[in-house]
């Protein structure tokens, strides 16, 4: 089983977007997917009922990873060993606490023993969020055991423009870049075509659901269909032979 995990100290990045459209081009390529939504305050991957997945709040009040709830993250594994992928999206305010727990357990060595595959997604945001996430990408990079995983950035322009040759430009890559594994440019799309996604992911929609509903105007399932077509050739470029 390859187990993806969502990870970036930043909120608002997108992190929860990219495990929708990833759990969607998973099972596109024919790919058994379960999912686990670990974000106390915004479950939103949790939402998304076209997707199999469960909430599991691993944080107390104190904002410490409480064990039994963790637990629960390699029970729902273990009670899912039939699916090909896990796909787990972690909220910001659950970052260094874990991966202080990470570091304290080994539960990456555990799970790596298991005959699991870890891949580990972080964000390059653009805009205002470019300098906080390029900060949070070297703390998981350079706090973790890069060799129990493997790391996959994706590079979003969603909160201003960025391209990967920006990133690769940038400290955190060359300073890092032994320890990335691969890097997904996510593509940018007019004001239009945003609106047309913004509404599709507030109604909690796949694109499928959203492209099959004829309430929504024909061009707005057009554009849905496009901007569909572009992320999943932006993720197939990137992992082609993964």
């Amino acid at each position: 089983m390859r187990i993806h995990i969502l990870m970036q100290g930043k909120g608002g990045v997108g992190k929860s977007f990219i495990s929708v459209i990833y759990s969607q081009y998973l099972k596109a390529t024919g790919k058994s997917i379960f999912g686990i939504d670990t974000d106390p305050v915004n479950d939103t991957y949790h939402q998304f009922h076209g997707i199999d997945v469960v909430s599991c709040n691993i944080c107390n009040r104190d904002g410490e990873i409480e064990s039994e709830n963790f637990d629960k993250i390699l029970d729902y594994i273990e009670e899912h060993n039939d699916c090909s992928d896990v796909v787990i999206d972690n909220g910001s305010s659950d970052f260094i606490p874990l991966i202080n727990y990470i570091k304290s357990t080994n539960v990456f060595e555990l799970l790596k023993d298991l005959d699991h595959e870890i891949v580990v997604h972080s964000i390059i945001s653009g805009g205002q969020a470019y300098y906080d996430t390029c900060t949070s990408l070297n703390v998981l990079l350079q706090s973790l055991h890069t060799d129990t995983f493997k790391t996959i950035v994706w590079v979003n322009p969603i909160n201003g423009k960025l391209t990967l040759d920006d990133f690769k430009t940038s400290k955190v890559y060359n300073d890092n870049l032994d320890k990335i594994w691969q890097i997904i440019q996510l593509p940018s799309f007019s004001d239009m075509f945003n609106k047309d996604i913004q509404q599709m992911m507030s109604e909690r929609k796949l694109f499928d659901e959203y492209i099959n509903n004829k309430d929504n105007h024909i061009m707005k399932r057009q554009r849905i269909i496009q901007a569909k077509k572009k992320f999943f050739e932006a993720i197939s470029i990137a992992t082609q032979g993964v």
